[in-house]
């Protein structure tokens, strides 16, 4: 999945709508719907915030699963 349906699936699981996810990342609603449509990315700052919003690690939220193997 990509991030932006990462946000999407995450928001709708812990039943948070888009206006409150923009109030708690501080943005506007149109930017998490050009997130979750993928037509933009989130700066670290906002993907930071969302993910703290989403109660999820940016890891987590980025890929889409809990145990992200680490490649040496």
């Amino acid at each position: 999945m990509s991030l932006g349906e990462n946000i999407r699936a995450r928001r709708e699981t812990v039943g948070m709508t888009q206006t409150a996810l923009a109030g708690e990342a501080q943005v506007t609603v149109a930017a998490i719907s050009q997130f979750e449509t993928n037509v933009r990315l989130p700066n670290a700052y906002t993907f930071a915030a969302i993910s703290r919003a989403l109660g999820i690690t940016m890891d987590e939220l980025m890929y889409g699963k809990k145990d992200v193997e680490v490649k040496s």
